[in-house]
């Protein structure tokens, strides 16, 4: 297994542009102030809201993503990256999400991160996934939080997902 304290110094995101599909990141935080673009995918918006993060769960995402190496924070894997945040949650569906994969789509994003799931798989999301995949964005999915089978869409043959396991106590 590779750790973050592993990756070598000079590998720091240069010219990866990565998007963050999640529930928005708050980058007055000092180890996001670098991330300046978003998508407010609720609102339809990209000038705010995109970096309230009411939630913290996409905050965390863009921190383990693109952190600085500041005095007080850790350093994310990718912390020169160019990062987009598109804010999905709370209250995103599906019709969302494929507009968030537009709008990576459109800025041409090489990577997105998709830390969500879902029990039952839908066809237009997965032609979704089809054309990002077509156009170069690497679709990286969560296999679930429910401890059970792998969640939709990380159960698609057109992402990577990621999985963790661990022993309790």
């Amino acid at each position: 297994m590779l750790f973050r304290s592993q990756v070598p110094a000079h590998y720091r995101g240069q010219g990866v542009r990565v998007a963050i599909i999640d529930s928005g990141a708050a980058n007055m935080h000092q180890d996001l102030i670098k991330i300046t673009r978003g998508y407010d995918v609720i609102n339809k918006t990209q000038g705010s809201g995109w970096n309230i993060d009411t939630v913290s769960h996409g905050s965390h995402c863009a921190g383990v993503i693109a952190g600085l190496d500041s005095a007080g924070g850790v350093r994310g894997f990718a912390p020169e990256a160019e990062i987009h945040v598109c804010k999905l949650f709370p209250g995103g569906q599906i019709s969302q999400l494929i507009d968030a994969l537009e709008y990576c789509i459109e800025k041409q994003m090489d990577v997105v991160n998709l830390s969500l799931g879902g029990a039952e798989p839908s066809e237009a999301l997965e032609q979704q996934i089809i054309r990002a995949k077509q156009a170069g964005v690497a679709c990286i999915v969560a296999a679930g939080n429910s401890s059970g089978p792998v969640q939709y869409p990380g159960s698609s043959p057109n992402v990577l997902t990621v999985a963790a396991i661990g022993r309790l106590n």
